[in-house]
């Protein structure tokens, strides 16, 4: 009995195997009132997109200050400390939701690109505020995943096809940006706390210590991080421990000296005065006034 073999194909085309990571996170809409603030914060690997529906607030994306108007939006790229007030309206009202992508590209594009402001009339406003409107509305409605993953990456796709368009990368970019996201990623690890640390050593040296694991000097690392983020490494470590002691404050019932020793602090007294400098009032004020503040920065173990 003979056996046939089927026939090889004459054109073989391989085609890599793709895996991408997408994670949709705190999107709301919400209505406040003149006098309502969100302190400057950042977001490490994700990025924001907030769209005034009703009144005015004002944005600040580091030292550019922009009133968002009915329909304007604006775009946050990763590692870039901003912040809203409503100071003209009486009460706005507003849409707003972040996302983490695993396209390193994407993001390099968004954070060298400009518009971050995209008012009404704007080209890339046209192209990508049905797609926002949608996303709200399936969101409302309790839409299926797929849906509303699928209309996430419809955004993706014309923010992409715009900054291709408008700001193409070299190598040289490429490589910088890649160096500077190793050397956040490495700071990120000096706060992420785990329930098996519970004697953290005090952050002393980091920066040399970081930099030698990395391979490259301390003055190379502060460097390269402050030409891609605008943001020395020194400052942003600090804005981390902030907004890692916030989350902790208001999402758990640590005390204060575990807190303390989870961000890096040699002791609690030090945490207390640094946290006062920040905040302009203590750990445990802070807890207590604020424990029904609705606070969505993502804890850095969920990044």
């Amino acid at each position: 009995m003979s056996v046939q073999r089927a026939p090889v194909p004459e054109t073989v085309s391989i085609f890599p195997n793709l895996k991408n990571e997408t994670y949709l996170y705190g999107a709301h809409t919400a209505e406040v009132s003149r006098g309502w603030i969100c302190n400057r914060h950042l977001h490490h690997l994700m990025f924001e997109i907030n769209l005034v529906i009703e009144g005015c607030q004002t944005c600040t994306i580091g030292e550019e200050v922009i009133e968002q108007h009915p329909g304007d939006l604006v775009i946050i790229p990763p590692m870039q400390l901003h912040e809203f007030k409503l100071v003209q309206s009486d009460v706005m009202r507003y849409f707003v939701f972040h996302a983490q992508i695993s396209d390193a590209d994407l993001l390099r594009r968004m954070a060298i690109s400009r518009p971050n402001y995209v008012p009404v009339g704007h080209s890339l406003n046209e192209r990508i505020r049905p797609h926002v409107l949608e996303l709200m509305n399936q969101l409302k409605f309790n839409s299926s995943k797929s849906a509303i993953f699928h209309r996430l990456f419809a955004f993706l796709n014309e923010l992409e096809l715009y900054y291709v368009n408008e700001s193409p990368q070299d190598a040289s970019t490429r490589t910088s940006d890649s160096l500077a996201d190793q050397i956040a990623r490495e700071i990120e690890q000096l706060v992420i706390a785990t329930a098996e640390e519970e004697d953290r050593a005090p952050l002393t040296n980091w920066l040399e210590t970081l930099s030698q694991k990395i391979g490259i000097s301390k003055r190379h690392s502060a460097r390269v991080f402050q030409e891609t983020y605008r943001i020395s490494p020194r400052d942003y470590l600090a804005i981390l421990r902030r907004q890692e002691a916030m989350h902790a404050l208001l999402n758990g019932s640590d005390s204060l000296e575990h807190i303390s020793r989870r961000i890096g602090f040699e002791n609690v007294q030090s945490f207390i005065r640094q946290f006062m400098k920040w905040t302009g009032t203590t750990p445990g004020a802070y807890r207590k006034s604020h424990r029904d503040d609705f606070y969505y920065l993502t804890p850095l173990e969920e990044r």
